[in-house]
């Protein structure tokens, strides 16, 4: 019922292009008086929610937000095809490549092989997009389920490849902001394609 889980098996549903997603439950409430029973009692309804019965935030409200954001802002994902295993994968890691066919996005799903593995391993990734071929590498520590972009258009924005995951992007007045995250002491890797070299200012960290 944690935040492995939903990382899991609610991936495991993007890939799947399942289009109806029920999330069980997401708010855990008590009801009072005669509202449940006849009875002067209070029904306890939480079942490990991601918003407690206090409406306390659980750990489970950031995945199911990053999920969230990602499937409202990449709407690729939502036409994609099937490719198959990517071949020279580590035998501990599974990596299954999806394409939309109209924009020739790409995305890679990887996770281990065995679901309920939880060592930490790192694979080959091979992408092969409309901009080119590159050879990089993605690390899945423990029980983790990675979605990955290559070939996508953020907005004004070209994402070759990131081995972050993508949370949003948008436009914001004449910018696009584009947010990516990945796991705690764990570097990314992400290559974005301009018509000419950009300038860029970190503004903390280490780039």
């Amino acid at each position: 019922t944690g935040p492995v889980f939903q990382r899991m098996f609610y991936a495991n549903n993007i890939e799947n292009q399942f289009t109806l997603q029920n999330l069980y439950m997401v708010y855990g409430g008590t009801s009072w008086g005669w509202q449940a029973d006849p009875n002067v009692v209070y029904t306890s309804y939480d079942y490990g929610a991601a918003f407690d019965e206090q409406r306390e935030l659980t750990e489970k409200v950031p995945v199911l937000k990053q999920h969230a954001y990602l499937v409202a802002s990449v709407r690729d994902l939502a036409g994609t095809d099937d490719l198959g295993l990517q071949p020279g994968a580590s035998a501990a890691l599974r990596v299954w490549v999806k394409e939309n066919p109209r924009t020739r996005a790409r995305f890679y799903f990887v996770r281990h092989s065995d679901s309920t593995s939880t060592s930490n391993d790192v694979t080959p990734l091979a992408i092969d997009v409309t901009d080119g071929s590159y050879a990089t590498h993605v690390r899945v520590n423990g029980r983790d389920f990675k979605i990955l972009a290559a070939g996508y258009d953020l907005l004004r924005q070209r994402l070759v490849y990131s081995t972050s995951e993508i949370l949003t992007h948008v436009e914001v007045g004449d910018r696009d902001v584009a947010v990516l995250h990945g796991r705690a002491a764990e570097a990314g890797e992400t290559l974005l394609r301009y018509a000419a070299e950009p300038a860029v200012r970190v503004l903390a960290g280490d780039v």
